[in-house]
């Protein structure tokens, strides 16, 4: 039968105690004793999560997502249709791309380029309502600001779109300087996030404690790196150790140790970066856009700083990470993650009036998500026939589409 049940059944049940744990507690933690020590002092916890909600109505927020959909055609082309969506109360500002692109780089390389491409047109549509004239007081997007700054600004596989790293900063950094201009608040807001900045920040701790005893033994030491290599997204720790509702200390992040040598070159020569960086670019466009891609590159390092922490508004629910711009301290400038001194007030307030429980973190990102959300039959029944009228042809999709599949 399709459903596999009785082979289902028989490999949980014989992983059944390694798959709780994981399932319920997440990967072993070969330093629990010493998180478990560690997490209270950077927990602060939430008396009353009322105090900070308001009626939704005296907020003026921006809720900013997209969606996605591709397909691979028997042509070797992806096809791929992205939508983005800003909504504040009852008007909305709409952008949406279509094409079909060429990659030598494989499928991992297709899917890095769609969520660039998403995550882009989610600045660009953000841009375009606040330019003509949505005023908000906040702007939500779905997802981690800090983990957009992060891209290592290298030349695309995609062939027709080698710049589009370049395209995606530079529309970053138009809405950055808008909403400080403008004086917006802009918050990003990920579900189940998987950084480890949190995780890694309190891993140092625990490091430099241990060097201060100068005793630290070869179980010790074997002990830190395991949990380094480890996968483990600070919600886990989160989960496992925070005991009321609350949310962790702030911190400022700043750049790995690669990305500060990035950085660092990004700043000293940004010209030479672009014509090491992007050989085939050069090669298909000649240096006419060198100067310009430069100059966006070159301010990447000036970006602001983002302060992140998590919130938890109940204690059943996992929590949300949030990222908020530090406008006065640049990316490169911060180093190692430290603890940030910052007003949180105005967005708790938003987060706490727009959290609704276990099913619904966020009424405004809930509503945008839904309404910008690209189902298969809008593709299959409007966008496609639209495009086989268009171009009186029959379009046809890959095998993998057209392959047969059990109800």
């Amino acid at each position: 039968m399709p459903e596999f049940l009785d082979e289902f059944a028989a490999s949980v049940i014989r992983k059944k105690e390694g798959m709780k744990e994981k399932v319920l507690k997440g990967t072993p933690n070969p330093l629990q004793d010493h998180f478990r020590e560690k997490f209270p002092s950077f927990w602060v916890k939430i008396d009353d999560p009322a105090r900070f909600r308001v009626n939704p109505a005296e907020l003026s927020v921006m809720a900013v997502d997209s969606s996605v959909y591709s397909n691979l055609l028997s042509t070797g082309g992806v096809f791929y249709v992205v939508r983005s969506l800003a909504v504040c109360r009852s008007i909305e500002q709409k952008l949406l791309e279509s094409d079909v692109f060429f990659s030598k780089g494989g499928s991992v390389s297709e899917r890095n380029f769609i969520s660039v491409k998403m995550e882009m047109l989610e600045f660009q549509v953000a841009i375009d309502a606040l330019k003509g004239g949505l005023g908000c007081g906040t702007i939500l997007i779905d997802g981690s600001l800090y983990g957009r700054l992060v891209h290592i600004p290298l030349e695309s596989k995609v062939e027709e779109e080698r710049l589009v790293l370049v395209d995606y900063f530079r529309a970053y950094r138009e809405l950055l300087d808008l909403c400080r201009k403008n004086n917006v608040l802009l918050v990003g807001v990920a579900k189940e996030s998987r950084s480890t900045s949190f995780r890694d920040f309190l891993l140092s701790l625990v490091y430099e404690e241990e060097l201060e005893k100068l005793d630290i033994d070869d179980d010790d030491a074997r002990k830190i790196l395991e949990e380094l290599a480890r996968s483990r997204p600070d919600y886990q720790l989160v989960m496992n150790f925070a005991e009321s509702v609350g949310y962790t200390r702030p911190l400022l992040l700043g750049s790995s140790p690669r990305l500060a040598r990035k950085l660092e070159a990004l700043r000293s020569d940004a010209k030479s970066y672009v014509m090491k960086n992007f050989p085939n670019a050069l090669r298909e466009r000649g240096k006419g856009f060198v100067d310009e891609a430069a100059q966006v590159i070159a301010g990447i390092p000036d970006f602001p700083a983002m302060v992140s922490f998590y919130v938890l508004f109940d204690r059943r629910d996992s929590p949300i990470r949030i990222d908020v711009p530090c406008w006065d301290q640049k990316l490169v400038d911060v180093g190692w993650h430290k603890l940030a001194s910052v007003d949180l007030r105005d967005v708790l307030k938003v987060l706490a009036t727009g959290y609704c429980g276990l099913e619904c973190h966020n009424l405004w990102l809930k509503n945008v998500d839904e309404r910008v959300r690209l189902k298969k039959k809008t593709v299959d029944n409007i966008y496609v026939p639209y495009m086989e009228k268009l171009f009186g042809e029959k379009i046809i999709r890959g095998r993998s589409y057209r392959r047969v599949r059990f109800p």
